[in-house]
């Protein structure tokens, strides 16, 4: 028994050190932190056996994150393959603070399967993630799908094909991805080296990206050598991307063939390069801890050339501003909310402002068809998570339809004091976005879901000069104790003071508010009874609405369709 021991402890020192060394085979390599934690699932069950997905989590995480995930195919043709391929990469990545998983597929050596299968488990694999993103602590808007060679090709399909679904998943939970980041990606599959691979010729072409890339795929990240074989199927999808205005970010190495970015000083490079994509598209913070090789040098090419009217931007894009909301200084907000001793949240010598402005971010989404000429409606979101993004993926073409505008503050979730940080970062949103575009002052709207629902039921009624209406989702507060008459015994308590007569007068007269909550949402009595008994009888302007069968969870996007109708009906 002692020999085996000893022969165990030898084979571990062993694989440590070849571990290491692999890692430092650049002296700059990032080395996996020994803290880091990790877990495995079965995220599918198949007629072949069962597929897992290797998790590595930010040491820091918690079930109650909201963080971005990723999510590795690895490559080898459909045929073979490891899901330890991108172990470094996800392992560095939930350093920076992501949820990096590594997810297994059916191949045709072990499993004696074909390319479409592989399309299939992709899907799955995405859904899985989506639908488990509460327990996961991910939010399920901010999926990544990644991958190297088929595996790449497979993490552009699950958004860019339709069909391939598996049967027996719930449909209504979408398989595609957020964003993608391809390492060499297959692209077309309708070519004489990789048809056969497929059961027909319409199956390869259905199945190509090349051919199924559209204006609706989400940002892009490539990365070629350029003496790949598929590197010429790159340059045709970045032609067909610039004509149809996708936005593909590529960047090519002169040195190295396929898989270069297996390897240093490409390894690192690469991953330099995923770092950067990852914080201009606001799925994570800070600066790369990476340093690349100096001689790994790669060019970038993109499809999307920003755009401006004025150097005003379009799009998504993260916002940094320097100037405050006359109304969002402490002195200000004592005198509208009556805080008194609240001052003091910000320290013994409190400043005007709780925080610099400058070292706030904010999440903004202008519709491509902005005209300057035009005044636009301008929709504010205080959210319940430390994401100031959309909370729903459908929500920028309605805005393009609705000429609104969309902004929502970073670290401002429910964590944060409600004076102190989340509603004069509200404030400071409305007010930054007005000094750069044309916005309808009787169009500026606040909501928010559950806490951020709570937040905006505040400012909405002691600023009615500055929101002309807001939407409670899932939460709602109150300037009163009120019983609840469903459950006698339960009282709630005020959450702030009434608001002046004039500004209650003016929310009243002007305002257009609604009050959304569910069947099983548990802030329902609540909702309802603040609605019927207290806000109802004071508002011109207002609707409760209560979603069949919806517990507390963000609300369908059809329900703040019908929301937004109300609180900005057209004309």
């Amino acid at each position: 028994m002692r020999a085996q021991i000893h022969a165990l402890l030898l084979l571990y020192v062993i694989s440590m050190l070849a571990f290491c060394a692999a890692a430092q085979s650049n002296e700059d390599s990032f080395i996996l932190p020994p803290s880091q934690p990790q877990e495995t699932y079965v995220y599918k069950q198949t007629p072949q056996g069962e597929l897992e997905i290797h998790f590595n989590f930010p040491s820091d995480w918690t079930l109650e994150d909201n963080r971005p995930a990723i999510v590795f195919f690895f490559g080898g043709g459909w045929v073979n393959g490891s899901i330890d391929q991108f172990a470094y990469q996800a392992a560095y990545l939930a350093k920076r603070g992501l949820v990096a998983a590594r997810a297994d597929y059916r191949v045709h050596s072990r499993h004696a399967t074909s390319v479409t299968n592989c399309v299939e488990d992709a899907k799955s694999a995405v859904r899985w993630l989506r639908e488990k993103a509460f327990t996961l602590g991910i939010d399920e808007n901010r999926i990544i799908a990644a991958g190297g060679s088929a595996g790449a090709h497979l993490a552009a399909c699950a958004f860019t094909v339709d069909g391939y679904e598996a049967p027996g998943e719930t449909a209504a939970v979408s398989s595609k991805p957020n964003l993608l980041a391809l390492f060499n990606p297959v692209l077309n599959v309708y070519t004489e080296r990789w048809s056969k691979r497929v059961p027909s010729v319409e199956t390869a072409q259905a199945i190509s990206p090349l051919f199924t890339w559209s204006e609706q795929t989400p940002p892009t990240v490539m990365f070629f050598a350029k003496d790949d074989s598929l590197f010429p199927y790159a340059k045709d999808l970045m032609k067909k991307a610039r004509d149809i205005k996708a936005p593909v970010t590529l960047y090519v190495s002169e040195e190295g063939n396929h898989g270069f970015f297996n390897n240093p000083p490409w390894l690192d490079r690469t991953l330099f390069h995923l770092d950067e994509f990852l914080i201009e598209q606001g799925y994570l913070d800070g600066e790369p801890q990476i340093v690349p090789a100096s001689q790994s040098t790669m060019t970038k090419y993109s499809t999307i050339e920003e755009k401006t009217d004025e150097g005003v931007k379009t799009g998504h894009y993260r916002a940094e501003y320097k100037h405050y909301h006359p109304l969002s200084n402490v002195v200000e907000l004592n005198k509208r909310f009556r805080l008194g001793v609240k001052l003091r949240a910000i320290g013994p010598n409190p400043k005007l402002y709780a925080y610099p402005i400058e070292d706030e971010s904010f999440e903004v989404y202008v519709p491509e068809n902005y005209n300057p000429e035009t005044p636009y409606g301008l929709l504010v979101n205080i959210s319940p998570s430390n994401s100031g993004r959309p909370p729903w993926k459908e929500l920028p073409p309605l805005l393009k339809e609705r000429k609104m505008i969309f902004i929502g503050a970073n670290n401002s979730g429910n964590q944060h004091d409600v004076f102190v940080r989340r509603i004069p970062l509200a404030l400071d949103a409305a007010h930054n976005i007005q000094q750069r575009y044309n916005i309808d002052k009787e169009r500026i709207f606040v909501f928010g879901i559950s806490g951020g629902g709570r937040t905006s039921s505040m400012t909405a009624f002691h600023h009615p000069d500055v929101w002309r209406g807001a939407a409670f989702l899932i939460g709602v507060n109150y300037w009163s104790d009120m019983r609840n008459p469903e459950e006698t015994r339960v009282k709630w308590k005020t959450s702030f003071n009434k608001p002046e007569a004039q500004y209650l007068r003016m929310a009243a007269e002007n305002g257009r508010y609604v009050f959304l909550t569910g069947d099983h949402d548990g802030n329902r009595a609540q909702t309802h009874a603040y609605y019927e008994r207290g806000y109802s009888k004071i508002l011109k302007n207002a609707i409760y609405l209560q979603v069949p069968g919806m517990g507390h969870e963000r609300p369908p996007f059809d329900w703040f369709v019908k929301t937004l109708d109300y609180i900005d009906p057209q004309k």
